[in-house]
């Protein structure tokens, strides 16, 4: 049933059967899909069909959901996270924010995300990094630069890259920076 049935021209030549034998697995072509060397008459959940060939959804597809493509970035949901259309085991913890509804939603562009950097474990914005890219401001946001009352204190460089924002000396003229 599952096998094309051809016209046979010649009976007794076995070149112009349409099968091998009783089974799906002995079809020479298939009415619908084909899974490995099986004629089926569709492809499962977690499977794609591409020229009328059934193939495994990429394995961070959620198997119930199934898939467009074979690649991470053609499921219709993920098993575990969504990285920017992509689906991925975990998040990176160096660039990435996990949400609890499966999102990996990238860090402030003000986070450091250099490996081991730590990211921004919980959040996305510029107060939730762990290690700033440029400096940490007195309300403890990362930013480009201090503000002009403000110097960077290299000294501490644990958890910016260029250090803390410092208030200037109070001798210092306002606005004109130390």
């Amino acid at each position: 049933e599952e096998c094309t049935h051809l016209p046979l021209q010649y009976p007794n030549d076995p070149a112009s059967r349409f099968c091998s034998g009783p089974g799906a697995d002995n079809c020479f072509d298939c009415v619908h899909f084909k899974r490995g060397d099986t004629c089926v008459h569709e492809c499962n959940t977690n499977e794609v069909a591409i020229d009328d060939l059934c193939f495994l959804c990429h394995s961070q597809c959620s198997s119930t959901f199934g898939c467009t493509g074979v690649e991470a970035t053609a499921c219709n949901a993920c098993a575990a996270f969504n990285f920017l259309g992509e689906c991925v085991s975990t998040c990176n913890k160096d660039e990435s924010f996990a949400t609890t509804t499966g999102e990996c939603i990238p860090c402030d562009g003000e986070c450091s995300i250099q490996l081991g950097s730590g990211g921004c474990p919980s959040g996305t914005s510029s107060e939730d990094c762990k290690v700033c890219l440029h400096v940490r401001d007195q309300n403890g946001d990362c930013v480009p630069s201090c503000h002009s009352s403000h110097y960077a204190d290299v000294t501490d460089t644990l958890t910016a890259v260029n250090g803390i924002c410092k208030p200037c000396h109070p001798t210092c003229k306002p606005l004109k920076g130390c």
